[in-house]
């Protein structure tokens, strides 16, 4: 890609792999636990996978599968994997010490009277980096004090880790990069509020996009952005944990000149603006759908009864009564398929049902149930099912919500705050004067229209109380989504959209 500044930016391409280790308990009880290892592996291999990290390509060895044998045999396999342009990150949070000038990370089965034997020497894990094919290699190495009667919100080393051996190994590629959490005469600290050690915590927030400061140009994390943030964000979150003065500073090895992007969140930005939008705009949605059948199958029509040849409120009461049976069965039909699918508790989900109507609510959403006289045909009952008051948004695309309304709704509605202009709005689509990409129907009092637009099967439908995507038959919940999210496109394609109220 083009560089930006002086600098040269490489973007890493093909295919990307990472090894995530955390040991936080240990075999050998005379090695202390490693507060929130854990849950900095799983958080790590979370953020990553929006990055072109596939689930395949993650190897998380957590714990007791972080022996030293099963270690040895990830990197070994993975080594072999890579090619020429592929990229590697490994992450590790655990024990780390030096002996002899050379540095290890402990494993889960690492014995306390036996270090060196029993741990991974950083050495030989680095020599095989240096053979592989691949020359894009990043650790995060967040390494914790092993086995010291020390405050467990501290994450130092047992001894000092040497720089001897990061400085050879990053400057032998231009593209071998070592973070590390401190200096080898500080400690890696944690944080009780966060869950998390403080710099793998901002590793994580940086790889997530939540922090703008992370970011060159707002949309690039690079080595140098990273290392940048890192080293001004965590001594702030160490003066906002402690009430005694901590020191900690952030390490990077690593040859600059060339420095790479770790994360472009052109794309992923782009994705969750559009996602907020849909955000807003489903929770102003009522999703609906009907059943219909013949007044005279109800079970409550008897001998002598006769359907009704008018509407009003006598009529409307007769079919509520003589359809009750069906009704509840349908209503309870409901309550208990989201009680099954979505798990809620008792305590999570009420039903009321009075008079032909019933409601559900969810911590998710409502569901209104009611049954009436169909108006187009005085013969036939209908039974409404509305979606509405939506709390949760992200519920609506999950499996429980399609598994629950698969095949019960046909349209979205979204009401108006004011009455809009349906004159005006006939006379823009009569302008653009081309049928054959977007027509309108209408009554002759123009008070509502039907809009055709030109790659949608079914219809728009505005009136003075809002706007309906109706489709031609009941569909499913996945096509009505993708649907509703196209509505504004498609509106202001065509010139509606500043024609309607918010």
């Amino acid at each position: 890609m083009q560089g930006f500044g002086l600098k040269k930016y490489v973007t890493i391409m093909e295919e990307k792999h990472a090894i995530i280790i955390a040991v936080e308990k240990y075999q050998d009880r005379k090695i202390s636990s490693v507060q929130y290892a854990e849950n900095d592996a799983n958080e790590f291999a979370a953020v990553i996978k929006q990055h072109g990290f596939n689930k395949e390509n993650i190897t998380p060895l957590i714990s007791e599968h972080a022996t030293k044998t099963r270690m040895q045999s990830t990197f070994k396999t993975i080594f072999r994997k890579l090619d020429k342009d592929d990229q590697l990150f490994i992450f590790y949070a655990g024990h780390g010490f030096s002996d002899a000038n050379k540095n290890y990370i402990t494993c889960h089965d690492t014995v306390y009277t036996d270090l060196t034997a029993t741990s991974i020497s950083l050495e030989s894990i680095f020599s095989h980096v240096r053979r592989l094919k691949s020359q894009k290699v990043i650790f995060f190495i967040d390494s914790c004090h092993s086995g010291l009667d020390i405050d467990e919100s501290m994450r130092g080393m047992l001894s000092e880790m040497t720089d001897e051996e990061f400085e050879y190994f990053c400057n032998e590629s231009k593209y071998h990069v070592v973070f590390a959490s401190c200096n080898h005469d500080e400690s890696s600290f944690s944080s009780g509020s966060l869950k998390h050690g403080i710099w793998t915590y901002h590793i994580i927030e940086a790889l997530n996009g939540n922090n703008k400061r992370a970011l060159e140009r707002k949309v690039y994390l690079t080595t140098s952005s990273l290392q940048n943030y890192l080293s001004r964000e965590v001594p702030l979150t160490l003066k906002d944990t402690f009430t005694s003065k901590k020191n900690q500073t952030p390490r990077l090895w690593g040859n600059l000149s060339r420095e790479f992007i770790l994360a472009d969140f052109k794309e992923i930005f782009n994705r969750r603006r559009a996602e907020s939008k849909t955000t807003t705009q489903l929770k102003k949605a009522s999703f609906l759908g009907f059943k219909f059948g013949s007044i005279k199958s109800l079970s409550g029509f008897k001998k002598g009864y006769r359907a009704p040849q008018y509407l009003n409120d006598i009529t409307r009461n007769f079919v509520r009564n003589i359809g009750n049976e069906e009704f509840t069965d349908e209503a309870n039909q409901i309550y208990s398929d989201l009680q099954s699918n979505f798990k809620y508790k008792r305590r999570e989900i009420s039903f009321s049902q009075d008079d032909g109507f019933a409601s559900i609510l969810t911590p998710d959403f409502s569901v209104h149930i009611s049954i009436d006289i169909d108006e187009e045909d005085l013969g036939q009952y209908k039974i409404t099912f509305d979606v509405s008051e939506i709390k949760n948004p992200e519920s609506l695309m999950s499996k429980e919500f399609a598994d629950t309304f698969d095949n019960v709704f046909d349209r979205t509605s979204f009401n108006f705050s004011k009455s809009p202009d349906i004159e005006e709005i006939i006379d823009t689509i009569e302008d653009i004067g081309n049928p054959d990409k977007i027509k309108v129907e209408y009554l002759a009092d123009a008070s509502n229209c039907k809009i055709f637009i030109d790659g949608f099967s079914g219809y728009i439908f505005v009136d003075s109380n809002g706007i309906s995507l109706i489709h031609r038959r009941k569909t499913t919940v996945q096509n009505l989504l993708e649907i509703t999210n196209k509505l504004p496109s498609l509106l202001t394609d065509n010139r509606i959209m500043g024609l309607l109220p918010t």
